[in-house]
């Protein structure tokens, strides 16, 4: 790392520990000291939830919070929402915020999203950035004194950047829209990332490739506390009411996707060999055929990728490019799942960026081609303005 870009980086640190410690909470220290209930909700994958779906959880960073809030406040009303989609970054959640999120009016946020941008990688970027960004500016659009806190968690790519001794640039960039809206940055991914470099093994701290450990979370819970109580302290020295967040006109990505819509398959035209299907919390379009068609155009903004539930037998999808038909990595994609959702859908939701397709589509024509016993399921499709 040159010299400049040390210094560089070193400022960006010291701004990030000002916001971290500055009146980023200040919103829920204020309400919480003159009596008002503070709605948390808590958002994020498994990560966040303490283990994969069906699978024992460990004790999760969150309550680090709650058990903080509580002590510093027992007389304080302090009310808990965990809102997760399993197996899935800020690219989905924020297809589903008015679901997950905005029904519960929050007052706080707690947001997990770097050990799945970190699994996307670099590459990946092209969905990921504006996603998160996005995804922050519709908060503080729809509810701008809500306070929100990162937790950065960690994947083990990342730790190629760590071990010399730079910043994942999918964290890098969590680290600078922390600063840019003023959010508290819990980072447990680059304390994670130094024990594990001062010797101790990945596996004591870490379950797999990217779930922490019992180990692990004790050590993102550490840093979410620390994190607070700079936060607290600095609240004290200047307590202010409550107030809404500045939103800043100049984004950090190019384009943020602030107008996503989750567009109902039925709003798909040219249908051939779909029907109707009720899947529960959603509804869409099923085919067991090989051929079936539809196009979709949406009505405003551009299409960026699709939402399907899975069956037990997964067919494939075909997209018409200027060239020829291509199919669909559809296979390759985690099977997501909404912590509440009684009928526990799986689902999948696929980029065209993906399989190296151009990322915004005017309009789509997708074909079918199953085996026996195989069907596909669209619930939807992704459109950003």
């Amino acid at each position: 790392m040159s010299y400049y870009r040390t210094v560089i980086f070193i400022l960006t640190l010291l701004i990030s520990c000002k916001v971290a410690g500055g009146s980023s909470l200040n919103n829920t220290f204020a309400r919480l000291e003159s009596g008002k209930p503070v709605q948390i909700v808590v958002i994020g994958n498994s990560v966040t939830h303490g283990a994969p779906a069906g699978e024992e959880r460990t004790t999760s960073f969150y309550w680090a919070l709650s058990d903080w809030l509580k002590e510093k406040f027992p007389e304080g009303d302090i009310r808990l929402q965990t809102s997760i989609i399993f197996a899935i970054g800020p690219e989905l959640q924020l297809f589903r915020m008015e679901d997950k999120v905005f029904r519960y009016k929050p007052d706080l946020l707690l947001a997990e999203f770097s050990a799945a941008n970190g699994a996307w990688g670099p590459a990946g970027r092209k969905v990921t950035d504006p996603a998160t960004e996005g995804y922050i500016r519709r908060l503080r659009q729809n509810f701008p004194d809500c306070d929100i806190i990162l937790q950065l968690g960690l994947f083990k790519d990342m730790m190629q950047w760590h071990e010399r001794k730079e910043t994942p640039p999918t964290a890098a960039f969590l680290k600078s829209l922390a600063i840019h809206y003023d959010c508290l940055l819990s980072d447990g991914q680059q304390e994670l990332a130094d024990r594990i470099i001062s010797g101790t093994e990945w596996k004591a701290l870490m379950k797999d490739g990217i779930h922490p450990g019992p180990e692990g979370y004790k050590v993102h819970s550490e840093i979410l506390r620390k994190a607070l109580d700079k936060a607290y302290a600095e609240y004290k020295k200047d307590p202010q009411p409550v107030r809404s967040h500045a939103m800043p006109e100049k984004t950090l990505d190019e384009n943020p996707w602030e107008k996503p819509l989750l567009v109902p398959a039925s709003a798909a035209r040219d249908v051939e060999g779909f029907e109707s299907a009720d899947f529960g919390r959603f509804k869409g379009l099923s085919t067991v055929k090989s051929g079936a068609a539809l196009a979709f155009q949406p009505e405003k903004g551009r299409c960026v990728g699709i939402l399907l539930r899975k069956p037990e037998q997964m067919g494939g999808l075909q997209i018409k490019t200027q060239e020829d038909w291509k199919e669909l990595s559809l296979k390759s994609e985690p099977a997501a799942m909404e912590e509440d959702d009684p009928k526990r859908n799986r689902i999948i939701r696929h980029f065209f960026h993906a399989d190296g397709l151009p990322l915004y589509w005017e309009k789509i024509e997708l074909r079918s081609w199953t085996e026996k016993g195989q069907s596909v399921q669209i619930i939807g499709f992704l459109v950003v303005e």
